[in-house]
């Protein structure tokens, strides 16, 4: 790390930064990213300075920023492609174009790249914390079955797990994302049946966030029913009347997004 650091910022900085614990600028963030493309392989497999990446995605995720965004997916990719057999690189790329292809519906990934990933999935047996989390950043990148597949897995996982606080955060979150990439996807069907399941688990107020995501996709599915917009802004006006302004935003978006997708 201090290799990469030097004559940019000092190694606590970054290290603190990796750690979401300080700041950096858009142009401290652009001279590492560019240090590193002309790093070695070996250290660009490195899980420290991959983390530099994580970090960057989700800042690019959070500033709703797809140019940054497409940049990284790239220059994860080509490290990919340099090192096939590095698993860790592969899921890293595969997060970027998934985040991006939320963004964009533009897919940056090959159809052999496509394959490896539903193959990874499908050949899982038990459902540990890591996959679900990967699963959780990486379903877009998947077909719809597969989706609805790995889906009704992890469910049957939660079910045997759901007195595991973070296993049961985990997951939840992941079957709530499969509920809208089956939507997205227009699997509507299979998107009903996941959520139908996702219903049947108990959540305290610890889960506010997931209940808050569920009460939106009950409001979204009540809205395919009939076509009648006056749920879904009563919805958002609740939100925004307990203070849950970017809340309200968010799922504005999301739902201006499917409204778009549906047109087409």
């Amino acid at each position: 790390m201090r290799k990469v650091a030097e004559n940019i910022t000092s190694p606590s900085s970054l290290q603190r930064w990796e750690n979401g614990q300080g700041e950096m600028s858009v142009e401290k963030v652009g001279k590492l990213l560019n240090k590193l493309h002309i790093q070695s392989d070996e250290l660009i497999d490195n899980s420290n300075i991959l983390d530099i990446y994580t970090a960057t995605i989700e800042k690019a995720v959070k500033d709703n920023d797809e140019k940054s965004l497409k940049k990284i997916a790239k220059k994860l990719i080509n490290y990919y492609y340099r090192n096939p057999e590095s698993e860790q690189l592969f899921f890293k790329a595969a997060i970027a174009c998934n985040f991006y292809m939320d963004f964009t519906n533009e897919c940056l990934l090959e159809n052999d790249d496509l394959v490896r990933l539903k193959l990874y999935f499908s050949k899982i047996e038990v459902w540990n914390q890591e996959d679900i989390l990967l699963f959780a950043n990486t379903e877009l990148l998947l077909p719809a079955l597969s989706i609805y597949i790995n889906a009704r897995k992890i469910y049957s996982a939660l079910v045997e797990e759901k007195e595991n606080f973070y296993y049961k955060y985990l997951a939840m979150n992941a079957l709530i994302s499969a509920v809208f990439c089956l939507i997205e996807k227009q699997d509507f069907e299979n998107a009903r049946f996941i959520f139908k399941q996702i219903k049947t688990i108990d959540l305290s107020d610890k889960y506010l966030n997931e209940i808050t995501r569920i009460n939106y996709l009950n409001t979204l599915f009540k809205y395919l029913e009939t076509d009648d917009l006056t749920k879904m802004n009563e919805f958002l006006t609740g939100l925004r009347n307990i203070g849950l302004e970017s809340k309200a935003k968010e799922f504005e978006l999301g739902f201006s997004k499917f409204i778009k997708l549906r047109k087409k």
